[in-house]
């Protein structure tokens, strides 16, 4: 669910428009700006009975361009490749030439050779999901019925065309069910939300509503939500509490989680309770982790695992007060030492700023 906005909440796949979560149209006059490859799938010389051409400069005026719901993501295809795509790129279409081309669906025997080679990503060149040559399908829906009707696993509608290969092609968006052409490219979006997998490991799987999904994962906003991961603290992929453990998990979870809507990973065993002088109830040893909980004040991070009112290194000149926070000036002075034959004990050392006399006492064993 991380950084994922959806205009509309409330998707239920068993709805065939919620199933058109991505949109394919033709657009006669996009901007003149437009970056090459960015929201445009192929140019088309008209909306209908069109010939194809790679999108970018020397394309034709008019393309047909897929975007979602999710803010920013759009199906990015670049120009014809010969041979396989790059990694993370996928060919659904072929095009017999740069420009003035008749199209082929990929894999076949009558594919052409120039891959329009695509990736559904967003702005920042992130993937939205999974749009690959397995979810997209050459169907035969008629002129009068749409890919979400006839094939609800496949509801979006790419474009259509006269024939599986040599074909013109169409988007004729201006009138619902209003197609000259009975093959259309239909494709399904897979994403973390619908694939059914347990992907963040929490034994909740895909968004209410998709099917399998008998304990819908609670980080899923929608079906093409890109992430099973939410925002509370057991269920965003970030070990907040700095225990080694990360969320609510199946096996191996972090202790302090009791679900993946727990939004504190602090363990609520005992041993794990903080206090206000910022110890667990079961020691006196100062813990960093306890800093802003039950009125504990600033915590250094070095102060963990030291005793409370234990001092640490800050400067040259001061030292920090475990648990307190406060600073107290740094000590020097002369040491004096007594030895025996099996120790080493060293006394007195002064606080030179006060001059008031602190008596140190060291054993060392030998």
């Amino acid at each position: 669910m991380r950084g994922f906005v959806i205009a509309v909440l409330a998707m239920v796949l068993a709805s065939a428009s919620a199933l058109a979560f991505v949109q394919c149209n033709f657009d006669a006059a996009p901007p003149v700006s437009l970056p090459t490859g960015d929201s445009c799938v192929i140019g088309m010389s008209a909306m209908s009975n069109a010939h194809a051409s790679t999108c970018g400069p020397g394309s034709y005026a008019g393309i047909l361009k897929c975007t979602s719901q999710v803010t920013g993501c759009s199906l990015k295809c670049k120009a014809p490749a010969p041979g396989a795509c790059l990694a993370g790129e996928t060919s659904f279409i072929t095009l017999s030439a740069a420009t003035n081309a008749h199209v082929a669906q990929s894999g076949q025997p009558t594919s052409y050779a120039n891959n329009v080679c695509c990736r559904f990503t967003d702005t920042a060149d992130v993937s939205c999901g999974t749009l690959d040559a397995t979810s997209v399908q050459l169907l035969n829906p008629g002129s009068n019925n749409d890919c979400a009707t006839f094939n609800p696993n496949f509801p979006i509608e790419i474009l259509r065309m006269n024939a599986p290969s040599n074909a013109h092609v169409e988007k004729n968006t201006s009138t619902v069910n209003s197609q000259n052409y009975a093959y259309a490219l239909c494709a399904q979006l897979r994403t973390e939300c619908n694939d059914q997998v347990d992907n963040d490991g929490d034994g909740f799987v895909d968004s209410t509503g998709i099917a399998g999904a008998a304990s819908p994962d609670p980080g899923c906003l929608g079906p093409y939500d890109p992430s099973e991961f939410g925002t509370a603290q057991c269920d965003d992929g970030i070990d907040n509490d700095n225990d080694g453990f990360v969320d609510y998990r199946r096996s191996g979870g972090d202790p302090g989680c009791v679900s993946p809507t727990d939004d504190d990973e602090m363990d609520t065993s005992v041993i794990r309770i903080c206090e206000a002088d910022c110890t667990y109830v079961t020691d006196t040893i100062c813990h960093a982790d306890c800093a802003g909980r039950n009125g504990c004040g600033v915590v250094a991070p070095a102060c963990d695992a030291r005793q409370v009112g234990g001092f640490i290194p800050i400067d040259a000149s001061t030292f920090g007060v475990c648990c307190s926070g406060t600073s107290q000036p740094a000590m020097s002075g002369a040491l004096t030492y007594e030895t025996d034959r099996d120790r080493v004990r060293a006394t007195r050392v002064q606080q030179t700023t006060t001059g008031a006399s602190v008596i140190i006492t060291v054993v060392n064993f030998k």
